[in-house]
């Protein structure tokens, strides 16, 4: 059939008809791609050894990141969350704190809660284990070259509660202090009371002090060196003793911003001969890794896109000299030299000059005796 002689297009027809195979070629585009994710979730999910069915939005989104989210993430819409945790260390002068989850979880095993509100008593009295209800946000990899190891959970926080309370509280000065902290420091049948103060820099830094009770109920006041990370009480080798667990930071700015400086962990104890805290080396101590060990070492630094795109000043990474000082602080000085052979990509020139800087600075810790002590009688 010929079409009539006066046929003419309809353009509102036109546009009509386009905007119809528009809106079906979205539809099959969205709904393939939604066929997409679900089986690269699922691949997660079998990946990660999880049979069971999320349960719940917190559970569907944990599934969702669980081996895909490496990098910092933050959610459309926030996930109403309440976690138990012990609390491992604070940050940004005493308002936001690193959490170790209670009961444990191997998917995530710490998170940082913001605290943006008054939710926390100016100050506190806890033995650190306590309950956060808030929002989980997203995925912040704040503070993983120090504390977590690795990119965590950020909730920002709503309510925090503790049970703890502190008896005899008027004895102690509470003009200062952020928290106070009931435990057992030295080796009696006495709880003993850990005192922080936060100077209020922007990175620095916290005093402390340790009221020792003694069995004929006197106490022994002991203040120590001013710190530029917080000393957490952590009973390290489970003797019914409180260690204080840190980091040294005698490499904050160098070679790196803060945020990518390295920082060796250090455990201070009691010393009742001395009324003083002194470095445990003997619990710092580690067996010396093997060559395939370092070798793995440096492919996980290499591979890992975040810790290589941070830090990365005078072009060797701050998590490679970082690892070098984890080894010297376990009394492995030998494999950090081994490790640095094996990872120094530059000239013999530089490569000279670096490991004399790296010295030089390794110098001016103020555990420096220590940890020479610790190495010499290992290796």
């Amino acid at each position: 059939m010929k079409a009539p002689k006066n046929f003419k297009i309809d353009k509102k027809n036109l546009l009509n008809l386009a905007l119809i195979f528009i809106l079906i070629a979205s539809f099959f585009f969205f709904f393939l791609s939604k066929e997409k994710d679900k089986k690269k979730i699922n691949k997660n999910l079998v990946s990660n050894k999880i049979s069971a069915p999320a349960s719940s939005e917190e559970d569907t989104k944990k599934a969702e990141l669980i081996g895909k989210y490496l990098e910092e993430a933050t959610f459309d819409k926030p996930i109403d969350v309440s976690w138990k945790g012990k609390i491992m260390t604070f940050f940004h002068g005493g308002t936001d704190y690193g959490i170790e989850k209670i009961p444990k979880d191997e998917n995530y095993p710490y998170f940082y809660a913001g605290n943006y509100s008054d939710a926390f008593p100016e100050h506190v009295a806890m033995d650190g284990t306590v309950e956060v209800t808030g929002k989980w946000t997203g995925i912040t990899c704040a503070y993983q070259n120090t504390v977590f190891k690795r990119c965590v959970p950020a909730v920002e926080v709503k309510e925090i509660r503790m049970a703890v309370p502190l008896e005899n509280a008027q004895e102690f000065d509470w003009s200062q202090p952020y928290a106070f902290f009931i435990g057992k420091l030295s080796d009696d049948n006495y709880q003993d009371v850990y005192q922080e103060v936060f100077t209020g820099g922007a990175h620095c830094c916290f005093r402390y002090k340790a009221f020792i009770q003694t069995g004929d109920k006197s106490i022994i006041e002991v203040s120590l060196d001013e710190q530029g990370y917080t000393l957490w009480p952590k009973d390290v080798n489970n003797d019914g003793i409180d260690e204080l667990v840190g980091h040294d930071s005698t490499f904050d700015y160098w070679n790196a911003s803060y945020a990518d400086s390295q920082a060796p962990e250090i455990i201070l104890s009691f010393n009742s001969n001395k009324k003083s805290f002194d470095l445990n080396t003997d619990l710092m101590k580690k067996s010396a890794p093997s060559n395939e060990d370092l070798e793995r070492k440096l492919e996980e630094i290499k591979n890992d896109k975040e810790l290589n795109n941070r830090g990365n000043i005078k072009g060797f990474p701050s998590p490679l000299w970082g690892y070098m000082l984890d080894l010297a602080y376990s009394g492995n000085k030998k494999s950090a030299w081994e490790f640095f052979d094996l990872a120094w990509p530059k000239s013999e020139r530089e490569k000279t000059q670096f490991k004399k800087d790296f010295q030089a600075q390794l110098r001016k810790s103020p555990y420096f005796k220590e940890i020479s002590a610790l190495n010499s009688l290992i290796q």
